[in-house]
């Protein structure tokens, strides 16, 4: 297993763009991607990670116990829950991408016992034209979630340099359907932090909104590309 965070790389499936991470904060997010990117090419084997490597990483910098434990378990409870996304051609369907009967966390002897489901095991192993690779200290280093999930996207629409998204798909796809009920606060809550932070990973990064009158937003267009690929 890579033991430096600055080289390991996540890679998976497009299809786990299609996935709603429902209530997941931030740091919940990089654990998530960095237990994938240990675990992946491993087929359904059951897997015995170390839990000093998932927080190296994920560059989990605190030390506190009672702060980890509960993130590290949050984070593997919300996998039980994942739904592929309402506009995606499994929309509805559960993800079960971890076996929860063979997942397991001990915290006395620092190990995370895991493997994959079989049904969605290709998440993780079948890296063909459809896959998606990223360096995982370029998604850490964002700090915010929502900046998390368009990098993903983004990532894999790169060739196309632009992505619409209806409003209804981008919040349900930035898990947004409860929160931010008015525009005036998704500009500071929302789109000024994405702007800010994915502007700094593109020569040419931006967005504009689609309206139907009476200014009714009815879509998110955002534009992205670099002059050197």
């Amino acid at each position: 297993m890579n033991n430096n965070y600055e080289e390991a790389i996540v890679e998976y499936h497009k299809d786990l763009n299609d996935v709603v991470f429902k209530d997941f904060k931030a740091v919940e997010l990089n654990l998530f991607f960095a237990i994938c990117t240990l675990i992946k090419n491993n087929d359904t084997k059951d897997i015995i990670l170390d839990i000093s490597e998932i927080k190296r990483i994920a560059q989990y910098k605190s030390r506190s116990r009672k702060r980890f434990e509960p993130d590290l378990i949050n984070t593997i409870d919300k996998t039980k829950i994942l739904y592929f996304s309402e506009y995606s051609s499994m929309r509805g369907q559960k993800i079960n991408l971890f076996d929860m009967k063979k997942t397991v966390v001990d915290f006395d002897e620092k190990k995370l016992f895991i493997s994959l489901t079989s049904r969605f095991s290709y998440i993780l192993n079948d890296f063909n034209e459809h896959s998606i690779a990223f360096p995982i200290s370029q998604f850490i280093n964002l700090q915010s979630i929502y900046s998390k999930h368009l990098y993903r996207i983004f990532l894999q629409y790169e060739d196309d340099e632009q992505y619409t998204f209806s409003i209804e798909s981008f919040r349900e796809r930035l898990d947004l359907n409860e929160k931010y009920p008015y525009m005036k606060d998704m500009d500071r809550r929302v789109f000024k932090m994405i702007n800010e932070e994915l502007g700094t990973y593109y020569d040419t990064f931006k967005f504009e909104k689609i309206l139907k009158q009476p200014q009714r937003v009815v879509g998110i267009k955002y534009i992205f590309y670099n002059k050197l690929k």
